[in-house]
């Protein structure tokens, strides 16, 4: 059963409620809000197409070298929350990277002194992290990695949140994860935003593998009702390759023969080797303790 099939736009999962109002109508995908809570979410589509890493512009090759880039830049980045972490730990101790991709970053926060653990649903990726790495990195999603109860002093879910079927089960299932005290470190895209409210559905983080679309408000709630307490919210950018900004502005135009060209010119001019660091304020980043 794929996550699509898993989730159910019809009712919300935060407080039941079956009533809402559209908030964008495409061209990627609906996004609604729920009349009650407010929490968006992705309103499903008629006849949406399953995405597959061969349909890719550019192709599978492509697809795998933009994802090595993208997390290369990204460790920059990433070093800061461990930074900030470190304060609230400073004894460091077990860390579970939700999603970890390639193992790239977790494998930088090993070298800092963690005990590190991965869970990846994908299974290339997994293979990465584990051979070129050597990490031990779980080829599952996290929902069914059989992780013991409050054996992590610290949890890192970085832009993994909003792919989720329900994240009201998901952080549930997380505090469980996490021993008394210690950190779930979440960052998402933020909708509250200017861009969005401009952009509307061209918004570059608006995209069928995006379940729900959070405001600081509506992940503050749902992150408190899951036995967190929110200690700190950091409105957050991103360092990112010239051929990743490539990839936006060819969704934002939405026209598969600019794409073609943006990704070719993007290959001869090796628009991957040259990064940016960019804070449209776009995404947030929240350091939340497990309460009790």
């Amino acid at each position: 059963m794929t996550i699509r099939d898993q989730y159910d736009p019809a009712i919300c999962c935060y407080c039941g409620s079956d009533k809402y109002s559209l908030v964008v109508a495409g061209p990627i995908v609906p996004v609604i809000a729920c009349a009650q809570c407010g929490l968006m979410r992705q309103g499903l589509p008629s006849g949406a197409e399953s995405w597959s890493i061969e349909s890719y512009a550019g192709g599978k090759d492509r697809f795998v070298q933009q994802r090595k880039d993208k997390e290369s830049a990204q460790i920059a980045d990433f070093l800061k929350i461990i930074l900030k972490l470190e304060q609230y730990i400073p004894e460091k101790g077990h860390l579970l990277e939700i999603g970890c991709a390639m193992g790239t970053f977790l494998y930088e926060v090993q070298k800092l002194g963690w005990q590190v653990t991965g869970v990846e649903p994908e299974k290339w990726t997994c293979e990465i992290a584990r051979n070129q790495y050597g990490l031990d990195v779980i080829n599952s999603t996290f929902q069914e990695a059989n992780l013991e109860d409050s054996s992590f002093d610290a949890v890192l879910m970085l832009h993994v949140i909003e792919h989720l079927p329900n994240p009201v089960e998901g952080l549930s299932l997380i505090a469980k994860m996490i021993r008394p005290g210690g950190f779930l470190v979440l960052e998402t895209p933020r909708y509250d935003t200017l861009w969005f409210k401009l952009l509307k559905g061209k918004e570059r983080s608006v995209i069928a593998g995006h379940y729900y679309y959070f405001t600081r408000r509506t992940i503050r709630t749902l992150a408190q009702n899951s036995g967190f307490e929110v200690v700190r919210l950091d409105s957050v950018g991103r360092t990112v390759t010239l051929d990743r900004l490539s990839f936006y502005a060819a969704k934002f135009i939405n026209s598969d023969r600019v794409t073609s060209v943006l990704t070719h010119l993007s290959d001869i001019l090796h628009l991957n080797k040259v990064r940016v660091h960019i804070n449209l304020h776009d995404m947030m980043r929240l350091y939340l303790r497990k309460v009790g």
